[in-house]
């Protein structure tokens, strides 16, 4: 591969690999709405390499003005890859950058354009022993407003290191949370609540272990409320009808506010 012709993104997060021997991707290439993709430039083909990309630390009940240390690990299981890149940036449910980034650790950076953040690889990174290469930045939230939906796209691009923009493997993912103050009362118990299966296709239990919440709202990947019941809660909710995906179910106990994260299949 030539030049800089690689980009890549991902806290809600895409990230893609970057191919080995450019510095620092093109903006606007992590898969976020708006965005392109690293194969605008990079032609996968049939790689031979494999690979994951992973975005971690970001909770899903975000703290107003918290800062979170954010890792995008890209991984070449088979060992054939031969550098790693990525790029990534943080939107809202309306699609705008939200919060910011700061602090970006060794082999990257991070820039500014079209009104949104992009931490990136600077440069690409060769795959160790480990078979994986990790980077990491942080991340604050904003003060509000409140249930605002924080989604980190990212994308990677596991090279073949052939000097070429073929033969490239992009990969794509994305992590969410909600920016929510969680209040308790003093000696409130914790409440075990869960629910499953997870990923769920039709029915999702509720295992609330007889505690009734006042209330519960499930909230879709744009912060949308798709659902929501007050006083008794059955222990079972359909689920079938809403479209595959990531959502949040939140359940209201006195003062105390619970919230997992659950899969739509």
């Amino acid at each position: 591969m030539k030049k800089q012709y690689i980009f890549f993104a991902s806290l809600v997060t895409a990230l893609f690999l970057f191919s080995g021997s450019s510095n620092n991707p093109p903006n606007g290439r992590t898969g976020a709405p708006g965005d392109g993709l690293c194969t605008d430039c990079h032609s996968g083909g049939s790689p031979d390499q494999d690979g994951e990309v992973e975005i971690t630390g970001l909770p899903d009940i975000i703290a107003p003005q918290s800062t979170h240390r954010i890792t995008v690990t890209v991984r070449n299981p088979n060992g054939l890859g031969a550098t790693a890149g990525f790029q990534m940036t943080a939107l809202d449910a309306t699609d705008v950058q939200i919060g910011t980034l700061s602090n970006a650790g060794e082999n990257a950076t991070v820039t500014s354009s079209g009104g949104r953040e992009y931490f990136e690889h600077n440069p690409s990174v060769a795959f160790s022993g480990s078979n994986e290469v990790s980077w990491s930045v942080d991340w604050t939230a904003p003060e509000g407003p409140p249930e605002s939906t924080v989604t980190i796209y990212a994308a990677g691009n596991v090279s073949n290191g052939n000097g070429q923009s073929s033969g490239d493997l992009v990969l794509t993912t994305s992590a969410m949370g909600v920016i929510s103050e969680v209040s308790s009362v003093g000696n409130l118990p914790a409440v075990p609540v869960r629910v499953f299966p997870n990923p769920a296709s039709g029915i999702l239990n509720l295992g609330l272990d007889g505690i009734t919440p006042d209330r519960y709202s499930i909230i879709d990947a744009r912060g949308n409320e798709v659902r929501q019941a007050d006083g008794v809660v059955s222990t079972q909710v359909d689920v079938s009808d809403l479209s595959p995906g990531m959502y949040f179910i939140r359940f209201w106990f006195d003062s105390r506010v619970e919230t997992i994260q659950w899969i739509k299949q």
